[in-house]
C-alpha cells in the first residue's frame, strides 16, 4: 500500500510539470482593421524552433473581415499568428502589409488582434 501510494504520489508529481501542450489554449483571432486579411496560426512545441501551419478541418488558414473574429484550438507551447492585410474589400488586390506576433508559454485564453495605427497595421496579442 505505501509503494502504490508513493507511485501515485510520483505520478502526480510528473503531472503537474508538463508543459502547456497536455491542455488546450483557446485562441480568438480578431480583425479590428478596415480591411480584410487572410490570417496563418502557426504552433510550435519550442523545443526545436519549427513552426507548422494549423491546418486541420475548421483550424486553417481563412481570410477574417473587418470586425470579425474566428477561434481556434490550440495543442502547443508556442503559437504565432500572421496577419496579410489585403487592399481590397472583397478581400483582394495587393498586399498592404505582412505582420505577425508571437506568444510563448501559452495557456489558458489568447486573444491576437489586427488594428490599424498611425504607422500601419499590427498584430498582437
Amino acid at each position: 500500500m505505501r509503494l502504490l501510494r508513493s507511485l501515485v504520489c510520483a505520478v502526480v508529481i510528473a503531472a503537474a510539470t508538463l508543459p502547456a501542450v497536455a491542455g488546450a489554449t483557446t485562441l480568438e483571432v480578431r480583425n479590428n482593421s478596415t480591411h480584410c486579411a487572410w490570417f496563418t496560426v502557426y504552433t510550435s512545441s519550442g523545443t526545436f524552433d519549427t513552426w507548422h501551419i494549423l491546418s486541420n478541418g475548421v483550424y486553417r488558414p481563412q481570410f477574417i473581415y473587418p470586425k470579425q473574429g474566428v477561434g481556434f484550438q490550440i495543442f502547443a507551447s508556442e503559437v504565432k499568428v500572421r496577419a496579410e492585410v489585403k487592399a481590397g474589400p472583397g478581400c483582394d488586390g495587393a498586399m498592404l502589409k505582412d505582420t505577425y506576433d508571437i506568444r510563448k508559454d501559452i495557456g489558458g485564453q489568447l486573444t491576437a488582434t489586427l488594428h490599424n495605427t498611425s504607422n500601419g497595421f499590427n498584430l498582437w496579442f
